[in-house]
């Protein structure tokens, strides 16, 4: 879990770093470009508004989607894991570990 977390916040610093150097970078082409050549410039830039604004409205929905299913499946699965921490709790505070211990030997000598 903590492990997955670092990966997401890593991840997102990475892609929050690439961007804005993307934007320095584009914006500083695009003034460049304004300079030299408005009209080539002014097309480009409509061109690429409008290949990105197509891109989100196709991938938006797509996206959402699979965020609602990562949270249905993610749910679940942290539940168990809660239930499983609070039965090795169970099992220490009610001293029964040693059971426990000795039920695990003999169905790891029954799976052997």
């Amino acid at each position: 879990m903590i492990q997955q977390e670092v990966s997401m916040t890593v991840g997102i610093v990475g892609g929050t770093t690439a961007l804005v150097k993307e934007t320095l970078l584009g914006g500083s082409v695009a003034v460049l470009m304004f300079i030299t050549e408005p009209v080539a410039a002014l097309s480009t830039v409509v061109i690429l508004l409008s290949g990105t604004l197509l891109y989100t409205k196709v991938t938006k929905p797509r996206i959402k989607r699979m965020g609602i299913q990562r949270q249905q499946i993610q749910a679940p699965l942290t539940r168990y894991l809660l239930q499983g921490f609070g039965g090795v709790k169970d099992i220490q505070v009610l001293g029964r570990a040693d059971d426990f211990s000795n039920q695990f030997e003999k169905q790891n000598l029954v799976v052997q």
